[in-house]
């Protein structure tokens, strides 16, 4: 881990210079103060903000940094904190508002406050943030489908087979051959992977696939603009597969202003993301992913490192979902 004197020689200054830019900034030159915040972003260097200097028991403290605010991410918060608190930690939150490099800034400042360790629900695909924190001698554990290969160890939800399953259920048990998907985003692996789900089953019931998947994003209002155009332009459609509850619940806003009865006229299926979050009977019928089991396998991995009781390579673990029948699906009529 890089030190004082390390940025200090990579700077040019001597290190009691650097401790200076750091302390007390308005006692150093504007130019010589950039050079040092530069050695700092080159080397790695964390100054320690609780206690700096002195030799302190352990925190007991793991970090939480989350992309956005959207139910995935409050569910894995639970079961974050919930796991975490059974075993004697806290959880420090933060928020990198879909920002990689405020992401970066999160996890450096993270670092400097002694947190033991980090998940992190990552932004982007690239996890270079990850490495470079877990290089620094922070443990990271990343729950993310969208983050490919890495050198840190992972827990993902698995939706392929899921939405395989929930899609021919539809073909199979409930008759419907006009079907189409309201995906997200084309860069979002995520979304990638439940799309080869519903073609999948959709090839395998030798229906054409072709034309029969509407990307836009995982929103409410993409659920509903996405289900008015399909509904609109093709009125002979009988169910809608949507890759999340978000979109799901557009889906079926858009359904009812056209007078289309769920399920009566219209099944929708959603891959579900949100679990109990917001109580009452489920209604969607779901690939459903056990969020609250991913965030607690998440924690338990990364308290496992902290503690010395994981030791060996990387690892990944893959949590698959599974389909639920609910009330917003059933058998073509007619």
């Amino acid at each position: 881990m890089a030190t004082q004197r390390d940025v200090a020689e990579l700077a040019g200054v001597h290190f009691m210079t650097v401790s200076r830019a750091i302390n007390t900034p308005e006692r150093v030159a504007d130019e010589t103060r950039e050079r040092i915040l530069r050695a700092i972003e080159e080397t790695g260097y964390v100054p320690n903000l609780i206690g700096r200097g002195l030799r302190v028991a352990r925190s007991r403290v793991i970090g939480l940094v989350l992309a956005g605010l959207e139910p995935y991410a409050l569910q894995t918060l639970r079961g974050v904190t919930r796991t975490a608190r059974a075993r004697g930690y806290s959880v420090l939150v933060a928020h990198s508002e879909s920002s990689t490099d405020i992401e970066s800034e999160q996890l450096t400042l993270m670092r400097s406050q002694r947190v033991e360790g980090v998940v992190l629900l990552p932004h982007a695909e690239n996890p270079a943030n990850a490495h470079k924190t877990q290089a620094a001698g922070t443990h990271v554990v990343v729950v993310s489908p969208t983050v490919g290969p890495c050198a840190v160890d992972q827990v993902r939800g698995e939706t392929r087979p899921g939405v395989q399953a929930m899609t021919r259920y539809l073909i199979g048990e409930c008759g419907h051959r006009e079907l189409y998907m309201l995906s997200g985003p084309d860069w979002s692996p995520s979304a990638r992977e439940r799309e080869l789900g519903f073609t999948d089953a959709l090839r395998a019931a030798s229906l054409d696939p072709e034309g029969h998947v509407v990307r836009g994003d995982y929103s409410i209002a993409t659920g509903y603009d996405a289900a008015m155009r399909v509904l609109r332009e093709r009125p002979e459609t009988t169910a809608i597969v949507a890759a999340s509850d978000m979109i799901a619940r557009g889906a079926s806003a858009a359904a009812r202003e056209l007078g289309l009865r769920v399920p009566d006229d219209l099944s929708i299926a959603s891959v579900g993301e949100v679990g109990d979050l917001y109580g009452g009977a489920p209604f969607f019928t779901t690939a459903s992913q056990p969020l609250l089991a991913i965030a607690g396998a998440a924690t338990d991995l990364l308290l496992d490192r902290i503690e010395g009781i994981e030791t060996g390579p990387r690892r990944e673990v893959v949590v698959d979902a599974s389909v639920e029948v609910h009330r917003s699906t059933g058998r073509v009529r007619g």
